[in-house]
């Protein structure tokens, strides 16, 4: 188990008491924890990502502060720490490392998270919900993202089975309306799951009172919304603003077209600006992007992989989109990733 691991306890021991402070001296605290984060990062990347954190904490009229004080404040903190854990330390850390060993030894890509469609009609069972959970785990992938349609029958027994994979970090996405205090009260014992709720703009009030609860039970949470053909031009504070309206201290936009060409987006390249000189307490996230864009830190080549409604798995590669012909439990996680996503050979001459 990564929790019995001597660095695991450490980093554990240190968050635990830097979330404990935050509530007294946030500024501090905050760049503190950062600070933690630095001294265990291991590559280059990892340490550019906390050098850019420790710059954009330098000007204390920050929006960061007042967004991590926001969620420190309505999260429960045995479960901010938990899933921060899990996320953090399980899944970008020692997860990251078992991928990279695996990449290398068996020559195909494995993505450090996966997205799963759950939905009435849906061949995925609980049953084959579980048995995902543990083939990733194998493989070194301790985070998954569930996008959840109102009409999926069995997401009772997904819950339980979220509930029994302790170290995983799970990120559910629901339509708001499916949101209620037994579904709360469910989340919470969990305390490995973060939930984000649909934003209808035409039913403003939904997405409120999901959030309401969801927060009085102290559940990380945030909204999302599908998007089509988005330009950079909309990428601003208006367009996050529906998010802070509702008490939600992040927004994640879902582009339906699956976009991930990091190098290549001006969407993303826009959102990137936008988030470093934050000015509005909402975190902003392009699901796919960023994904993409953490998978890039983890392995030398990014994966973004889907396993859609009726079974079939979607692989992304550098904006190409290819699915298997097989469905999965029919063919297992690891035998899909070995076919569709070998390791590219470098370019020789």
């Amino acid at each position: 188990m990564v929790s019995n691991s001597l660095q695991y306890v450490m980093v554990r021991s240190a968050v635990e008491r830097g979330l404990a402070k935050i509530k007294e001296s946030p500024a501090r605290e905050i760049r503190n924890l950062v600070d933690l984060g630095k001294m265990f990062a291991k590559s280059r990347t990892q340490n550019t990502f906390f050098n850019t954190a420790q710059r954009m904490l330098e000007d204390e009229n920050s929006a960061y502060y007042k967004l991590v004080e926001y969620i420190v404040r309505d999260t429960n903190t045995d479960m901010l720490t938990q899933f921060g854990m899990n996320l953090g330390y399980n899944s970008l850390i020692h997860g990251a490392k078992v991928i990279r060993g695996l990449e290398a030894k068996q020559g195909f890509n494995i993505p450090w998270a996966l997205i799963t469609m759950l939905r009435d009609g849906s061949p995925l069972t609980p049953q084959d919900v579980f048995s995902l959970v543990e083939q990733s785990r194998a493989l070194g992938i301790y985070s998954h993202l569930l996008l959840v349609q109102p009409d999926y029958p069995y997401i009772r027994e997904v819950y339980d089975i979220m509930r029994g994979a302790r170290e995983n970090a799970f990120l559910v996405f629901l339509p708001a309306a499916m949101v209620s205090e037994s579904t709360a009260d469910e989340i919470l014992a969990a305390q490995n799951i973060g939930v984000f709720v649909d934003m209808p703009p035409e039913q403003p009030q939904v997405a409120k009172t999901a959030a309401t609860i969801l927060k009085s039970k102290g559940i990380l949470c945030g909204g999302y919304a599908y998007h089509d053909g988005l330009t950079a031009n909309e990428i601003n504070a208006d367009f996050f603003a529906p998010a802070l309206e509702a008490g939600l201290p992040m927004y994640c936009m879902i582009r339906r077209d699956g976009v991930h060409q990091l190098d290549n987006d001006d969407v993303y390249r826009r959102l990137t600006d936008f988030r470093k000189t934050l000015n509005i307490p909402v975190l902003p996230i392009d699901l796919y992007c960023d994904i993409a864009w953490l998978d890039s830190n983890v392995s030398t080549q990014p994966t973004l992989v889907s396993i859609r409604e009726n079974g079939t798995l979607h692989f992304y590669h550098e904006g190409v989109r290819e699915m298997s012909t097989e469905t999965f439990p029919h063919i297992s996680l690891r035998d899909a990733l070995y076919k569709y996503m070998p390791k590219k050979m470098p370019a020789t001459g």
